[in-house]
């Protein structure tokens, strides 16, 4: 008991999370969301609905930068293996297969335009 006492005064001070940005958008089920963000504050928001990649670019003060909604050239939802950082964007990488082809499919959005450039799949 008192080491439990003891550890209780000198635990750190916890605070809760504060909101920094309300956004509109359209999604149904949160758990479809992926999220990743840069050392500068910068996040981006991507989801998949409707057969249209969602993505959305906020910065360090929550004013969103950019919105895209992309038509996705395949019916099915892209399952997405992971997320990168570069010094100019965020990729998103998804497993996309074509008959008995597997790809790695990158997605990247520009870390401060919100540009959607596009990149070549990637065969396995």
């Amino acid at each position: 008991m008192l080491a439990l006492l003891l550890l209780g005064f000198s635990a750190p001070e916890v605070r809760a999370q504060q909101e920094f940005a309300t956004l509109e958008l359209p999604l149904r089920r949160a758990e479809d969301l992926v999220s990743v963000a840069d050392g500068d504050g910068n996040v981006c928001l991507y989801f998949f609905q409707g057969g249209k990649l969602h993505f959305s670019l906020v910065d360090a003060k929550g004013q969103t930068v950019a919105t895209q909604e992309i038509p996705y050239r395949n019916g099915q939802q892209p399952q997405v293996l992971g997320t990168r950082v570069t010094d100019t964007e965020f990729v998103f990488y998804s497993r996309f297969v074509n008959g008995n082809k597997e790809f790695v499919r990158p997605f990247a959005v520009n870390r401060y335009s919100g540009a959607f450039p596009s990149l070549p799949d990637v065969p396995l």
